[in-house]
């Protein structure tokens, strides 16, 4: 055994002295597999077909910006401006809203089982609007939850972005920050007295470039910060500027409450 050991590595060394010199006279590219078997691989230069890790594509690496930067969001602080009154028992409505679905489609399963039974028409229609009804009631409860505004702030330390918190299909809490240059100012170019008329009402929009329509309530609502948020609704708002600033606007808008309110008065008194 030890002769044929023998033999065997006097080949090898055979077989290695013409690979060795065609290495160093730099003739291995034509012939690769020559090398196999060999030690002398660690002396070739980098090939272009080596085997590199894959580098993220450009909407890759856009998505995951994103991704940061929706985390980075989240996590910064926001100075609210506005809070909703209702947002409690609305977010009681969404979440009734699943059993809701719930049961439209246990009446659904009912009106496959008795389809193949003779039963009234009259029963079957009835059973038919009744899921109708509570699909689409639950259609419309969706609808507004995503755009009635629960919160709404400003996202601090640039103070650039709004921030709608507004409820998703489950009735959990969904933040949307936008942009302030995205936002349409509801009373930009409009008249205090018009501005009192919209502020009035029950639920007024808000438009968004981009973005779906949102609903505020200042009927019944908290309005934490009058000045920077009525600046906003305006268009009149500089994140560069302080709050004292920022009250000409609501200054204007009181002095067009007492004219309206003096002007009733007088109304009053002349048809007395």
């Amino acid at each position: 055994m030890s002769q044929l050991q023998q033999l065997c590595r006097q080949a090898l060394r055979h077989l290695k002295q013409p690979v060795q010199q065609q290495l160093l006279n730099g003739s291995h590219a034509s012939d690769p597999l020559a090398l196999i078997g060999t030690r002398w691989y660690a002396r070739l230069p980098a090939s272009q077909h080596v085997c590199r890790p894959e580098q993220p594509e450009a909407g890759d690496q856009q998505h995951q910006l994103q991704q940061k930067q929706l985390q980075s969001s989240k996590q910064q602080p926001v100075w609210k401006l506005y809070k909703s009154k209702w947002i409690v028992p609305v977010r009681f409505l969404v979440r009734a809203k699943v059993f809701q679905l719930l049961g439209g489609g246990s009446i659904g399963l009912i009106l496959a089982g008795i389809t193949m039974q003779q039963v009234a028409i009259g029963d079957i229609v009835a059973l038919s609007a009744l899921a109708g009804g509570m699909v689409a009631a639950s259609c419309c409860l969706w609808y507004y939850s995503r755009r009635y505004v629960g919160e709404m702030g400003l996202l601090l330390p640039d103070r650039r972005h709004v921030r709608f918190s507004v409820l998703d299909f489950w009735g959990n809490r969904e933040d949307n920050d936008i942009p302030l240059d995205k936002l349409v100012p509801p009373f930009k170019d409009v008249r205090p007295k018009e501005i009192q008329r919209i502020a009035s009402q029950l639920l007024f929009p808000l438009n968004v470039t981009g973005d779906r329509q949102y609903y505020l309530s200042i009927q019944a609502g908290n309005i934490l910060e009058p000045q920077v948020l009525f600046s906003i609704l305006k268009g009149e708002y500089d994140p560069k500027q302080t709050p004292d600033q920022q009250q000409g606007f609501v200054q204007q808008m009181a002095a067009a409450d007492l004219n309206s309110k003096s002007t009733r008065t007088v109304s009053q008194q002349q048809q007395q």
